[in-house]
């Protein structure tokens, strides 16, 4: 009996994330190549989410994740977001993406967005897979990099969208 009040408490002793991201793209409809990032012009290229976790470097469980674009393309975008700890320096929309040694230390891992689930209104896609990630002490942020992971020609000015949805510890 104690050893299952002790379950159900810790149960208890999550929150539900939800972080939403939304970038527009450049006004143009220059293809990308195979390990180009996605991103817009004029600002920081980087994703950031903030408010992760409750606590600074504490932990969070991605349960899932979706990326939807504004306007459907002829060729349906296949997608990488590299996630970090501390936020890589900035690299151009439509370039390639070339991690330093020091931000590879950061990496936490891959989110997929393989095939779009809905093209009705756009293109939206969902990845169902489990990351669990430690946080940058004194940080509740987690920051991204979107690749291309195929050739892609946008449509002109689209709105991306990243959200990711997943649990963390609060503080008892």
């Amino acid at each position: 009996r104690g050893k299952r009040t002790e379950i159900l408490n810790q149960r208890r002793m999550i929150m539900a994330i939800r972080r939403q991201v939304s970038k527009t793209r450049p006004s143009d409809t220059t293809q990308y190549a195979v390990g180009d990032v996605i991103a817009e012009t004029g600002t920081s290229t980087v994703w950031t989410f903030t408010g992760m976790c409750e606590r600074p470097g504490g932990q969070v469980i991605i349960k899932t994740a979706t990326l939807d674009i504004s306007t459907a393309a002829g060729t349906a975008l296949q997608a990488n977001l590299m996630l970090f700890r501390v936020a890589p320096a900035t690299v151009n929309d439509n370039t390639a993406c070339a991690i330093t040694d020091a931000e590879r230390l950061e990496y936490v891992g891959t989110i997929v967005f393989a095939t779009p689930t809905n093209a009705i209104l756009g293109a939206s896609y969902t990845s169902n897979q489990e990351l669990l990630v430690n946080l940058a002490g004194g940080s509740t942020t987690l920051y991204g990099v979107l690749l291309a992971v195929n050739t892609y020609t946008p449509a002109s000015a689209e709105v991306i969208t990243i959200t990711l949805n997943g649990i963390t510890p609060i503080q008892g």
